[in-house]
């Protein structure tokens, strides 16, 4: 049984080992669906601690307002200026007065956060599935094509993901009074 050198280098001793690497992909692609996940709560929250008055608000767009000692109310914007909101009801039309707004909510459509987490999960599954892939066949085995198949599975999920954000209409903070509840 005979064992196999190390190859020499030219000063003499033998070359140092290297160590099989780790593919940095999966941290990577783990990093980049973290900060992707991450945009959608920071802009909403940068959006609602607005210290001024009212943010502007487009006809026809849907709300809910919570007024100082009030059931919330909820209609289409008529009118909005610096002093009151007209709503829109089936009751008529609603003037709320600036002051009184505890906070104000719009509803819209999720398409960028479902439009992140679906490129976010298409990309981590589909570069730990490539690197698995690659390294437990063949070192050959469709390894050149990983990068072209990431990418394509990475944007279809995204839009997926930005299909199924569509259907969804969540509420979102657009304005709160410091100290209201």
């Amino acid at each position: 049984m005979s064992r196999r050198r190390a190859p020499l280098r030219p000063g003499g001793g033998a070359a140092p080992r290297s160590r099989p690497s780790t593919p940095a992909a999966p941290r990577l692609a783990a990093g980049v669906a973290v900060a992707l996940l991450s945009l959608p709560a920071a802009a909403a929250a940068q959006a609602a601690g607005s210290g001024g008055g009212l943010p502007e608000l487009r006809p026809g767009e849907l709300l809910r307002v919570r007024t100082v000692g009030r059931p919330p109310v909820e209609g289409s914007v008529l009118a909005a200026g610096p002093d009151s909101v007209v709503l829109a009801r089936a009751a008529g039309r609603i003037p709320v007065p600036a002051a009184a707004i505890d906070s104000l909510w719009t509803r819209g459509h999720a398409t960028l956060p479902g439009g992140l987490i679906g490129a976010g999960i298409g990309l981590v599954g589909s570069v730990a599935i490539s690197a698995a892939l690659c390294s437990s066949i063949d070192e050959g085995f469709l390894c050149g094509e990983a990068p072209g198949a990431v990418l394509g599975s990475t944007l279809g999920s995204a839009a997926i993901g930005a299909g199924v954000g569509w259907m969804i209409h969540p509420w979102r903070l657009r304005f709160a009074r410091p100290g209201a509840r």
